[in-house]
């Protein structure tokens, strides 16, 4: 499983869409309602980092961040997917998950990042962004489902992201290359594709997703296995 910090310019994420629309593009709807998580969204969890209505300070990246964007994270940088408890990590003040932030931002941001655990049972990510957690499902009956969540971990409305999968595997017994939006559900609480396409056991899915706080979009890779599980 890699991630790449994969950066676009606004203007070209415009001609992707444009170009995919009239192209292979797939939109997909849900088949059946059961498989739509029960999940709370709050108003407090849209008021903290991550957030829709959250209006403190965003986190700066440092120069080491800086020059790691564009590569492919390795263990404990950021971007990685996430594996196992954080809880008794020590940070120093100022570089909290690779973070510069005032001292009277400090306070508030104490538990943020602290819990890196899988909530859906699928693949978790800590964004490069440090403001969003995302997780990803993937089943033969529901297809890819793609949950947010603030700095917090707390999940969030999901109606002000824009994402689309390329999946690449065998359809029909030959290989192709296919383009998925994601559309949100009923209660805003993920984005889904059934990804009916005749797809092989196995395939291969890159995610593009771009973070409402940020021009850039960024590119998570997952695969799924001939048991239709997602790594």
């Amino acid at each position: 499983m890699f991630i790449h910090n994969y950066i676009f310019r606004t203007t070209g994420m415009i001609c992707l869409v444009l170009l995919f629309s009239f192209s292979t593009a797939i939109a997909g709807t849900r088949k059946h309602d059961s498989c739509d998580k029960m999940i709370h969204l709050s108003e407090e969890a849209e008021m903290q980092m991550g957030g829709a209505m959250y209006t403190g300070s965003l986190p700066k990246k440092s120069e080491e961040n800086e020059s790691m964007s564009g590569m492919k994270m390795t263990e404990k940088k950021e971007g990685m997917k996430m594996s196992g408890k954080m809880h008794d990590m020590k940070m120093d003040h100022k570089d909290h998950d690779g973070m510069k932030m005032d001292h009277k931002d400090h306070d508030g941001m104490k538990m943020a990042h602290m819990d890196h655990e899988s909530k859906l049972g699928g693949v978790f990510f800590m964004a490069p962004n440090k403001m969003h957690h995302l997780e990803a499902t993937y089943s033969r009956e529901c297809g890819f489902q793609l949950y947010l969540y603030n700095a917090f971990t707390r999940p969030i409305n999901v109606n002000r992201f824009l994402a689309f999968l390329k999946v690449t595997g065998e359809v029909d017994g030959e290989e192709d290359e296919l383009t998925f939006f994601l559309e949100p559900n009923k209660s805003q609480t993920s984005l889904q594709n059934d990804l009916e396409a005749n797809l092989s056991s196995s395939f291969e899915i890159e995610l593009h997703l771009k973070f409402s706080e940020s021009e850039e979009v960024e590119l998570f890779n997952f695969s799924v296995d001939k048991q239709g599980k997602i790594m």
